[in-house]
């Protein structure tokens, strides 16, 4: 029998999500480790897509199994879409979301710069594996209160913010 991914999530992230404070400092924000739960981590890494090269890519030009697509129906989901309108106090209806995969990073990734003045929220979800074990973390951040006078502040911050800590 296959299930609707859509009509139950399968990971709870939302849920996840909602339980974690929002920080202000120094713009709204949120890290939530932990954010897959191990044997989530472990079906959704199996069925991560193969990507060979830098770059983000679109979920359209990747091939990927089952559980990595249940993973991106509940990220693109109403349950999370009302989490982040709730956490940032933000209206989303009838706004666009954008998916894309990263594989493998390279030494400029990371760097704080400005995203697209349409841009409302970023949501990133780190899966790391190190050989020995996977972690994975969210951060997520509200792009309408970044502005280049707290870039300084935004790097400071990023030690402590680190999913990886």
């Amino acid at each position: 029998m296959v299930r609707d991914c859509r009509q139950q999530p399968a990971f709870s992230i939302s849920a996840r999500f909602t339980a974690t404070p929002l920080a202000t400092d120094p713009y709204p924000h949120l890290v939530v480790p932990g954010f897959l739960n191990r044997a989530a981590l472990e079906a959704v890494a199996a069925d991560f897509p193969r990507i060979e090269k830098p770059g983000s890519f679109p979920t359209s030009e990747l091939s990927f199994g089952p559980r990595f697509r249940a993973l991106l129906a509940e990220l693109e989901g109403p349950a999370m879409r009302q989490a982040c309108e709730d956490k940032f106090a933000i209206d989303l209806s009838g706004r666009p979301t954008m998916v894309t995969v990263r594989g493998r990073a390279q030494r400029k990734d990371g760097r704080i710069h400005a995203d697209s003045k349409t841009k409302l929220i970023t949501v990133l979800i780190y899966m790391n594996d190190n050989g020995r074990h996977r972690a994975a973390g969210c951060a997520c951040s509200a792009h309408r209160t970044i502005s280049p006078t707290t870039w300084p502040r935004c790097r400071r911050s990023r030690a402590r913010c680190s999913p990886s800590r």
